[in-house]
């Protein structure tokens, strides 16, 4: 793994082993990633013997199944990798799904002996006991589970994938929770109690609920007063009440992973890795808060910035187009008419770069309608082909704002389009500030003002502020959806662009309309520009296809194809001249042999066809 340079160091006890953290923090699509799964491989030859242990990080699966992929395609073994879904995943019981395992366990084993038997989480936990994996794959509160507790000093790095700073939010128990808590235990229970005994206090109240005679039909119900009495549970009451006697602050009393993670890899004296785009040295700091309050000493870490591109920028040109620049269109902006209007100059916009499929970022409300409208002009469009006009084909797929984050469906489109400016409701705004800093703010502090032109902005700078940057994030994050450090790329966006994209983009324009930039930018003078976005395949390209076309219909149990099929085959799915289809039928018959049939009629031209008897058929 490479050796972290020297960075930003906290202040702590001398002589303590300080952990190396590099942060890998170049825009999204520039590579980090892939580079970080070749490290996975270049470790595991260097130690094919070795006992040790890759953990790799994430606060979601779908990032996980990301890195699993990118792992597979740096070529290490996938027998070597160990996904772990976890208890919330797995319980085949809906009811003990919210509970953690070792409760829910303990109930199912008493009351379903049966499904405790045949469990999958108890037999994926048990198959990663057993197998000899050298890399494990994980959701952050995996390092509170008993069984990484069992492999944690095999530990030999760390790789946190996307947000480093997960956190449980943490708050202070109601009078009516503890109250409840201290009658089922026996007696009043105090702060000294939840943080020293809360194992404890969770075993009794549990076995109190879950008598051995308890009717099982009763289980459901007694499962829902469980979730009501465990809000929050003994545990989480104990590490609140700790965090408080630590003078913490209301908004930075959480759960903090990232803690665990450094005293892990502490103790194994194990490098991390973080790969985030938008890592936020602030959030660092408050964790290095965190630390010191509790430990009585700073983060024993020595953290690098490392903002390497790892794809050559200067061989992926890429631009942004905003259309209708003077509007920004939030969500209530999108009428039926406003999507008919933008739906036509994106079928326009994707005929003239010749693409087969159209791939659009919009919101989720609005998708299908949008998806439609632009089908239904697509199929008014015609594109010029050698000296005909001929309709245009073109498939519309859709992504939405909201669930981008780690999406990789786009990365191969060098054109893409966004619809839309994402903006974040009042009651999605409190809740991510409460799960952020806490309660620290009324209702009176989230009141708004309209702006002619802009719109509506909250009075509180420090709140405007921020929905901006979350607003602005999720806008980022659909613009690199399209991977533009790997490719050139062409973007265009009805819709607020980013400040931080303009930046990083080689070239920003604004247009009135599609029909101004179709006049501008593909006029002769400037055409040349927007050459390395428009679809262009090669001779092998193609000639790759008509062979796959071929085996297609072997396969399907064809004889023989006519040649005049396979060529309105790829002339129907690729907007080349004539002249290149003629080459690629030439290829195909010099490998191919050809059968030459006659008209029944004597009349007319004999019929060329490729004879499929010398294919090998293929599954």
């Amino acid at each position: 793994m490479p050796a972290p340079s020297s960075g930003y160091t906290s202040h702590h006890t001398k002589g303590l082993w300080r952990v190396p953290v590099t942060v890998y923090r170049a825009p999204a699509g520039s590579g980090k990633t892939t580079y970080m799964a070749k490290q996975v491989k270049q470790w595991l030859k260097k130690n094919p013997l070795n006992q040790k242990i890759a953990l790799i990080l994430s606060d979601n699966h779908k990032s996980l199944e990301e890195v699993e992929r990118k792992l597979v395609e740096a070529g290490v073994d996938p027998k070597l990798i160990f996904h772990y879904y976890g208890h919330s995943q797995l319980c085949p019981i809906p009811h003990l799904k919210k509970f953690r395992p070792v409760i829910a366990c303990s109930i199912c084993e008493k009351f379903y002996p049966q499904t405790a038997q045949n469990c999958l989480y108890k037999e994926r936990v048990e198959e990663f006991r057993r197998g000899n994996y050298k890399i494990l794959l994980a959701p952050f509160e995996v390092i509170n589970n008993r069984t990484f507790r069992e492999i944690q000093d095999r530990i030999a790095f760390i790789w946190i994938e996307e947000d480093p700073f997960k956190t449980r939010p943490l708050r202070e128990p109601t009078p009516q929770v503890v109250a409840e808590q201290s009658r089922i235990y026996g007696r009043m229970l105090t702060e000294g109690d939840y943080i020293n005994r809360a194992s404890d206090i969770e075993k009794k109240i549990v076995e109190t609920l879950f008598p051995p005679n308890l009717d099982p039909q009763e289980i459901p119900a007694r499962a829902v007063l469980l979730a009501q009495i465990f809000n929050p549970s003994p545990r989480e009451i104990g590490y609140y009440y700790k965090m408080k006697q630590a003078g913490l602050s209301t908004w930075l009393i959480k759960q903090w992973y990232l803690i665990d993670v450094i005293e892990i890899a502490r103790t194994n004296q194990a490098p991390i890795y973080i790969t985030d785009a938008s890592f936020d040295m602030n959030k660092w700091l408050d964790v290095d808060a965190v630390y010191f309050a509790i430990h009585g000493e700073r983060l024993p870490i020595n953290l690098t910035i490392d903002n390497t591109i790892f794809f050559n920028p200067k061989s992926s040109p890429n631009m942004i187009v905003r259309l209708h620049f003077e509007a920004w269109y939030p969500r209530n902006s999108l009428n039926r008419r406003t999507i008919k209007q933008i739906a036509r100059e994106i079928a326009v916009l994707a005929s003239r770069f010749r693409q087969s499929v159209i791939p659009v970022i919009t919101f989720k409300s609005i998708a299908d309608m949008l998806k439609a409208e632009v089908q239904n002009e697509i199929s008014r469009v015609k594109v010029k082909e050698g000296r005909e006009l001929k309709h245009y084909n073109a498939e519309v797929k859709v992504m939405t704002f909201g669930s981008l984050r780690t999406r990789n469906d786009f990365e191969n489109y060098k054109v893409g389009f966004i619809v839309g400016s994402y903006n974040i409701g009042k009651d999605s705004l409190k809740k991510a500030i409460e799960e952020e800093y806490g309660p620290i703010y009324t209702d009176e502090d989230f009141e708004t003002t309209r702006i002619p032109g802009f719109g509506y902005i909250y009075t509180n700078a420090d709140i405007e502020r921020y929905r901006r940057e979350l607003e602005d994030e999720e806008q980022y994050q659909a613009i690199m959806r399209f991977r533009p450090k790997k490719k050139p790329t062409l973007i265009f966006i009805w819709g607020r662009v980013p400040e931080r994209a303009i930046q990083e983009f080689d070239r920003y324009v604004e247009e009135d309309t599609a029909l101004t930039f179709i006049t501008t930018w593909l006029s002769p003078r400037k055409r040349k520009l927007l050459k390395p976005y428009i679809t262009e395949f090669t001779l092998d390209d193609l000639m790759k296809v008509g062979e796959a076309y071929l085996l297609d219909k072997k396969n399907k149990g064809a004889k023989r194809v006519a040649v005049s099929e396979v060529r309105k085959f790829l002339v129907r799915h690729f907007k080349v001249s004539d002249a290149v289809i003629n080459k690629v039928i030439k290829m195909l018959k010099e490998v191919y042999p050809i059968v030459v049939i006659k008209p029944n009629s004597g009349r007319g031209r004999p019929r060329e066809f490729f004879d499929l008897d010398s294919i090998s058929p293929e599954n």
